[in-house]
């Protein structure tokens, strides 16, 4: 394990969150890697998944402890810092006059489009431009590296759609991941968080999750986050 920067450079990416956290990538990335097809046959998490549902993984990534809690070295990238210009859009989707014609042979059906499958949507997109997202990590550089570019190739949501979508380096890859002189998977040079940590007090603590996947609440605890 080392002190590593890792660096892609996302198109037209949609977050709501502050930030994105490389290590929830690499989690992904590794169970693509582990379980092949089969991973999008496995059953769904939602937020009140139990922590005996959740997946253990043995990521590439040093795995440390705070206050009794398991975290790996890994930074989180503040988009909202990095971002230079935010667009907006919407993904709408409406039901067209031509798809009335499976209900036309059946009386009894009704087109409803507040639920199910035609169901309307206008949902608002927020397009952030930033030029690269960085993170700080110690872990294994060439399986990290293997992991990402094998299986990352962009960020964010609506991916389908092309957002976020990485561009490539010179060197034809969509991922950096290279060594660094320094471990700022917690704190900078200045000795600020670069992501959060279980609190060991209450003092301005917040409920954040501490790994991936960070939005099931078993994962959420009492966390000191970044200004």
């Amino acid at each position: 394990m080392q002190a590593l920067r890792i660096r892609c450079r996302p198109t037209n990416l949609f977050v709501y969150d502050r930030w994105l956290m490389v290590d929830a990538f690499i989690q992904r990335a590794y169970l693509l890697d582990q379980y092949g097809p089969d991973f999008y046959a496995l059953p769904p998490l939602s937020a009140g998944a139990d922590a005996s549902d959740l997946i253990a993984c043995a990521l590439p990534l040093e795995s440390r402890q705070r206050g009794g809690h398991q975290y790996w070295a890994a930074s989180w990238c503040d988009v909202q810092a990095l971002q230079f210009r935010q667009s907006e859009s919407a993904w709408v989707r409406q039901f067209g006059a031509a798809d009335g014609i499976v209900y036309l042979h059946d009386k009894a059906k009704r087109i409803d489009t507040t639920t199910g499958r035609d169901k309307a949507y206008n949902l608002p997109i927020h397009l952030r431009t930033l030029d690269e997202c960085i993170w700080y990590v110690v872990g294994a550089a060439a399986e990290i590296d293997r992991l990402l570019n094998a299986y990352v190739h962009a960020l964010g949501k609506k991916a389908a759609y092309g957002n976020g979508a990485l561009q490539e380096y010179a060197d034809g890859k969509c991922w950096q991941v290279e060594a660094w002189p320094h471990d700022w998977s917690e704190r900078d040079a200045a000795g600020k968080l670069t992501r959060g940590l279980p609190a060991l007090t209450l003092d301005n603590a917040e409920s954040y999750g501490v790994r991936p996947p960070y939005f099931v609440r078993a994962n959420q605890i009492l966390m000191e986050l970044p200004e």
